[in-house]
């Protein structure tokens, strides 16, 4: 039997890059995971901070959701405005 699996997208919250993982916010439902920097492939540590915007897979573990499979997300970054929430940046028209 085949399972198929879900995409999320979600943004990155806190992450350590010493540590090697960190945690990000879900867009839907919205709920907040960890992940370890060996489960991303093709991003590096200096490419994730705070704001990043990620696609991944979830894994349910005893310590709770972990982000699986994470890969950077292919849309407009996100920026942190006042009140605190990551809202999509909108392109500069001419």
């Amino acid at each position: 039997m085949a399972y198929k699996l879900r995409t999320f997208k979600g943004t990155v919250v806190r992450f350590w890059r010493e540590r090697g993982y960190g945690y990000l916010k879900i867009d839907a439902p919205p709920r907040e995971a960890h992940f370890h920097l060996r489960d991303c492939e093709g991003v590096g540590g200096d490419q994730i901070k705070e704001g990043t915007r990620l696609e991944f897979y979830l894994a349910d573990e005893p310590k709770g959701l972990t982000a699986i499979r994470v890969s950077l997300c292919n849309e407009a970054p996100r920026r942190k405005t006042i009140d605190g929430i990551y809202r999509q940046e909108r392109p500069e028209t001419l």
